[in-house]
């Protein structure tokens, strides 16, 4: 019995036994898989988007905890003497390579193509930047307060002073090794974490696969190629060359020794695995250089964790996301805001990517949502910030020791040819990018033709009457106004409600592609007859005889709400308001900056700006912020666009929802809202005097405010929610095997 129950054992041990995959082939696995059924099942693959955001919020969740133990012990374990003489021969260098890479992110945006651009209209448009507290942001003032707030730059900077004063102590042993056990047990929840990552990865891949759309899908190409292209180019050329330009040691020294380590770190996604393999190649690259063991030692067992701790080339590329985030939604990231994002970028990656990123989206304005993406597409591109991080750390670790042991030596001329070239390669490897994007890959703009495809969304009031064309009047009403009756009543003895509107006003009310009348302010008339239970008559007027009609009950209400101005209040009795929305300028792209605030137009004589004939209350603003401007008159907002038989304008004034309803179709033009901001009332107007029907109009708005209604409207026709949640993104599972409707 004994001696079968060993044969078997030992039969088991001589089986071959299954490889088993690694973690990182598991992350590839995920996300080939999530990306498969973001194709196959499409928008439904949403589903497990919960599952993505979780396995964030775990990555997260250690983060904070890790930088304060880990960079206080990395600190305080060293003498201030080693501190010194490291900060002193190594500083320099660090910002170097610092400055290196910070101009690389400034320069990749030169390899993103001049896409035609156009987004939604956001409410935070009108709202007022808000100025950075540099002070607040840097100076930890209340320290719990940065560690609650996730304030990065202040959080690092407490660190290293605590990590200074820890230095300075005595017995200072048993306080690092507690933080070194600390960090450790931090590791090891990361790395549990970690482990989730395949099913993180495949949560976030589906649904970024299956929302993002076939447009969406080609601008993501472009930060995948600009990303690896610059990492390549940087690990493989520019930080090699550097050790070979300022030390004896030569180019193919630094990535051959250590070729199996950064292998390593590159098919794993982990520096920090691979710490000790770096550590032990540099000594080797240093001996055959002629630095002693010990003397290279005491310098490279240092550097190699501390710059595992501070931003290196590897995890500040990442810089990059943000600006292509801001080119991605249509809303880059203007220049003169570089220092700043630069500054903080560089202060905030002291920390971790995934804490950092939002809090940079977010400084800089850009939909924090975007950070999704970036989880995602950071699966295959953070790897080649990895090797580009461990070629950082092993020629840091080089330099620093070749200072300190005195064989660094500056040749000029060597290195300033180097630097030319490799400017040079740099700058035309990202036009090459551009030029391709540009001219060999098709990038077809579509948010024309999703907001001309808008329909209802809630079902139309059947009972409904449309008479689009304006040049014919519709037939006037049997029941003319007599003086003192309202419009309530004669819209309850004819049951039928004469809505006048103002067509071609998008998003307001306007003719889709498939002929239909639609709009926030149709859907919204088709809501107010569906609550009289009328019949609702449609019918187009001339916006300047608006207040005549209603006088006469050719019109029950104006339709299409309209500015509240003191002139118009004389002549109508205005509903409260249901919206209240700013000035806009529309401008061709060129001209984005010039107007974005009224002091720089006010000095400005030679400017022609257009608006809308009859608006004289924008005239008056237009005066007032640029007083020396000649103003255009149109009868349409199209001759605007077109000029047709117009004098040349250099700006559009008007509502700034309607300005940027009109850069979707017109996508070389820019909305721009100066600051601060001119903030208008929008209401619907009726007969002068009719105080029954302004009280059942003003209750019933009320009424539609407080159960939401108005708001979602608000989301679906002016900020674009039809476009999201409008016709399915194409999938196989509906539109190969129609297993879905």
């Amino acid at each position: 019995m004994s001696t079968s129950t060993t044969a078997d054992s030992i039969a088991e041990d001589q089986r071959p036994k299954r490889p088993r995959i690694g973690l990182s082939g598991q992350v590839i696995i995920g996300l080939v898989l999530g990306i498969s059924a973001g194709l196959f099942f499409g928008e439904s693959a949403a589903v497990v988007q919960p599952l993505g955001s979780i396995f964030i919020a775990l990555l997260q969740m250690t983060v904070i905890p890790y930088i304060v133990v880990s960079l206080i012990a990395a600190i305080g374990r060293l003498s201030m003497d080693r501190i010194k003489l490291l900060a002193v021969k190594g500083g320099g260098l660090i910002l170097i390579f610092w400055g290196l890479i910070l101009v690389v992110v400034a320069l990749i945006p030169l390899g993103y193509p001049d896409w035609e651009s156009a987004s939604f209209y956001s409410t935070s448009l009108l709202e007022e930047p808000t100025p950075t507290d540099f002070l607040a942001l840097y100076i930890p003032a209340n320290p719990f307060a940065a560690l609650s707030d996730g304030t990065i730059p202040a959080i690092v900077l407490f660190c290293i002073a605590m990590g200074l004063a820890t230095s300075l102590l005595r017995g200072k042993a048993m306080l690092v090794d507690f933080l070194d056990e600390l960090s450790h047990a931090l590791m090891l929840i990361a790395q549990f974490v970690a482990k989730l990552a395949p099913i993180g990865v495949f949560a976030l891949t589906a649904t970024a696969a299956g929302t993002m759309g076939v447009e969406e899908f080609g601008r993501v190409q472009v930060y995948i190629v600009t990303y690896i292209a610059m990492a390549l180019l940087l690990s493989l050329w520019v930080v090699p060359g550097l050790v070979s330009a300022l030390t004896p040691i030569g180019f193919k020294d630094t990535l051959v020794t250590t070729r199996d380590a950064l292998v390593t770190a590159f098919a794993t996604g982990s520096l920090l695995i691979v710490l000790p393999l770096l550590a032990e190649s540099t000594k080797e690259i240093l001996e055959r250089a002629g630095v002693s063991r010990e003397e290279s030692s005491s310098v490279v067992d240092v550097v190699t964790p501390i710059n595992f701790n501070i931003p290196n080339l590897g995890k500040l590329i990442a810089l990059s996301f943000v600006l292509f985030a801001g080119w991605f939604a249509g809303n880059p990231v203007p220049l003169s805001q570089y220092p700043e994002f630069l500054a903080s970028g560089l202060f905030s990656f002291f920390g971790e990517v995934v804490i950092a990123l939002p809090f940079l989206l977010d400084l800089m304005n850009v939909p924090a949502d975007m950070f999704n993406l970036f989880v995602a597409v950071d699966v295959f591109t953070g790897r080649f910030g990895t090797l580009l991080a461990g070629v950082h750390t092993v020629a840091l670790s080089i330099l620093i020791t070749a200072a300190v042991a005195g064989v660094l030596k500056v040749r000029w001329r060597r290195l300033g040819v180097f630097i030319t070239g490799s400017a040079a390669l740099g700058i035309g490897t990202l036009l090459l990018i551009n030029l391709i994007f540009s001219t060999l890959v098709e990038n077809r703009y579509t948010k024309d033709d999703a907001i001309l495809s808008m329909t209802f969304k809630e079902a139309p009031w059947p009972r409904t009457r449309v008479d689009s064309d304006a040049s014919e009047p519709a037939p006037r009403p049997e029941d003319p106004a007599s003086p003192g009756q309202s419009a309530l009543d004669r819209i309850t003895e004819r049951d039928a409600l004469r809505a006048c509107y103002v067509g071609g006003l998008l998003p307001q009310s306007y003719v889709n592609s498939a002929g239909s009348l639609v709009g926030y302010d149709i859907e919204l008339m088709h809501a107010l007859a569906a609550d009289l239970d009328v019949r609702l008559d449609l019918i187009p007027i001339e916006r300047e005889r608006f207040a005549d009609l209603l006088d006469d009950g050719y019109c029950d209400l104006i339709a299409t709400g309209l500015t509240i101005t003191p002139e118009r209040a004389r002549r109508a009795t205005f509903s409260v308001p249901y919206l209240t929305d700013g000035l806009g300028v529309v401008i061709s792209d060129a001209q984005r900056k010039a107007f974005s605030s009224m002091a720089a137009l006010r000095e400005r004589d030679d400017l022609r700006i257009a608006v809308l004939s009859g608006l004289s209350l924008y005239e008056h603003h237009i005066k007032r912020g640029a007083p020396m401007a000649e103003i255009v008159r149109l009868d349409s907002l199209d001759d605007f666009f077109t000029k047709d038989g117009n004098e040349p304008a250099d700006a559009l004034v008007t509502l700034a929802m309607i300005g940027s309803a009109y850069t979707l179709l017109h996508p070389s033009y820019s909305l721009v809202v100066p600051k601060p901001a001119i903030r208008v009332p929008i209401a619907l107007a009726l007969r002068k005097g009719d105080t029954l029907m302004k009280d059942y109009v003003d209750n019933w708005l009320l009424l539609k405010q407080q159960s939401g209604e108005l708001d979602a409207l608000y989301d679906y026709w002016v900020q674009g929610q039809a476009v999201k949640n409008g016709k399915p993104r194409w999938s196989i599972a509906r539109d190969v095997l129609g297993w879905m409707d």
